[in-house]
């Protein structure tokens, strides 16, 4: 969770807590407690998530272990910023920026529907559904576009390794011409016995037999 101080009286205040804060501090700017950038009354909503004391102190190796929920909040509150970027209508802007302005948002419909009803005192039940609605709507962008990255470097990795095997095997070829004729004959000797070997090793039955 994001917390904030007022850079005017000095208090701390939760991300949630600092609307009603800017009608006592009116030109006031906030500075987050974590990481110390200050923010002015319509920006500080965007400041989602920061650094956490690992990271401030961990040094640059530090390596982040995200867990899993929250993951899929910050996925979530993602979905939230894009949806406000993408809606027309004015009220459901309005009502996607107070739901920004909160770190816990529930993720399943129910329990959203029902978080803007009770804790935003939002009444139109239809609104409450669009404003779902326009969330889902970015949450099936951003998985589409998730698989797409993934094929994407999936393929690429593939060819990479096509590329690497390929110049691997026209160096052997190349390797192998230049040798004398009695290297190359040795050479190819040697990977028949491997070859031979191999067989054995799967299939012993099989080469007792063909000596027999």
């Amino acid at each position: 969770m994001v917390f904030f101080a007022c850079d005017s009286c000095g208090e701390s205040l939760k991300k949630n807590a600092v609307e009603k804060h800017i009608f006592r501090c009116k030109n006031a700017t906030y500075s987050c407690m974590d990481c110390q950038k200050s923010f002015d009354k319509f920006s500080y909503s965007s400041h989602l998530k920061c650094i956490s004391e690992g990271q401030r102190y961990g040094g640059k190796d530090y390596v982040v272990k995200e867990n899993k929920g929250e993951k899929k909040q910050n996925a979530w509150c993602e979905q939230v910023t894009k949806a406000i970027e993408n809606v027309k209508e004015k009220d459901l802007k309005d009502i996607l920026k107070q739901v920004s302005k909160f770190d816990n948002i529930p993720r399943k419909e129910g329990k959203f529907l029902n978080f803007l009803q009770n804790s935003l005192k939002i009444k139109n039940r239809g609104l409450c559904e669009r404003a779902w609605k326009a969330i889902e709507v970015e949450a099936v962008k951003m998985r589409e576009e998730a698989i797409a990255k993934s094929e994407e470097a999936k393929l690429k990795a593939k060819e990479e390794k096509e590329a690497k095997e390929k110049a691997k095997e026209e160096e052997n070829n190349a390797t192998t011409e230049e040798l004398p004729d009695e290297e190359v004959k040795e050479k190819k000797s040697k990977k028949r016995g491997k070859r031979k070997l191999a067989e054995a090793e799967d299939n012993p039955k099989k080469v007792k037999k063909n000596e027999e």
